[in-house]
């Protein structure tokens, strides 16, 4: 049942042409309570991302309309690409 769901750590990687992105997660109750993009990516971009998913649900339609804007800041990486990474 969502919301109920047991607390848990995500990660992974996603492979760019810059370089590796890390990406990382802490899940409580179906919502993102801790998150890190680090790697090869701006700092800003990174800083924005993560205040875009603090207290989104981890679900790829939640995801996918609160990285809405990411298109049109990361040239070379998909959003798709991203998003792929984030489950």
């Amino acid at each position: 049942i969502f919301g109920y769901s047991p607390r848990y750590r995500f990660a992974n990687k996603l492979e760019t042409e810059n370089g590796e992105i890390q990406i990382g997660m802490l899940v409580e109750r179906g919502r993102m309570t801790e998150v890190s993009v680090s790697g090869a990516i701006s700092i800003e971009l990174s800083q924005q991302m993560i205040n875009s998913l603090i207290g989104c649900k981890h679900d790829l339609k939640e995801v996918k309309s609160v990285l809405c804007w990411m298109d049109e800041l990361v040239q070379d990486i998909p959003a798709e690409t991203f998003l792929k990474a984030l489950f």
